[in-house]
């Protein structure tokens, strides 16, 4: 079963609304290019969306994390470190590289409120694609069992020219 990363657009965006989050997928419907904004990626295994992640780059250059999931029968497929191997780097290939440079440190971040029976296997995954740093942000709680949290990762990107070939326009 082949699988390939893809940009998500606006002609494909509705076949990968169940894969983005409500609140986002509605961002993205009201901006008029996605690509010039946000990331956002896609993995296909073949015959349906299996996998979607939503990004965005501040003007620093710092990635925020806004929307990852996987269809939950092919969870545990390495489908999510994929779409965030090919975030990072997308990153890198917009990065401005000092002539010589062959690369830096950037920080991704993401901020969530989940449930713990969601919360817990997504900060596995984010500890597993580099997330090192999480937190709980003071003051702000839904009810009882959520809190607002937020974790940061620092990775280092290398310099690239070209884009991987399993990235597909």
């Amino acid at each position: 079963m082949a699988v390939t990363v893809r940009e998500i657009t606006r002609r494909n965006m509705e076949k990968y609304r169940e894969l983005i989050l409500p609140s986002v997928y509605e961002e993205l419907s009201g901006v008029k290019t996605l690509c010039e904004e946000y990331f956002c990626l896609g993995l296909d295994n073949g015959s349906s969306p299996a996998s979607a992640l939503i990004a965005d780059m501040e003007d620093n250059g710092d990635l925020n994390l806004l929307s990852v999931y996987t269809d939950l029968p092919m969870r545990r497929s390495g489908y999510g470190k994929r779409l965030f191997d090919s975030l990072c780097r997308l990153a890198a290939s917009l990065y401005e590289w000092d002539r010589g440079q062959r690369g830096d440190i950037i920080t991704i971040k993401t901020t969530y409120c989940l449930f713990d029976e969601f919360r817990i296997p997504f900060e596995e995954w984010l500890r597993s694609v580099g997330f090192d740093r999480f937190y709980v942000i003071d003051g702000e709680e839904y009810d009882s069992d959520t809190k607002v949290r937020a974790a940061t990762a620092q990775l280092y990107i290398f310099s690239t020219r070209e884009l991987d070939n399993d990235y597909k326009h």
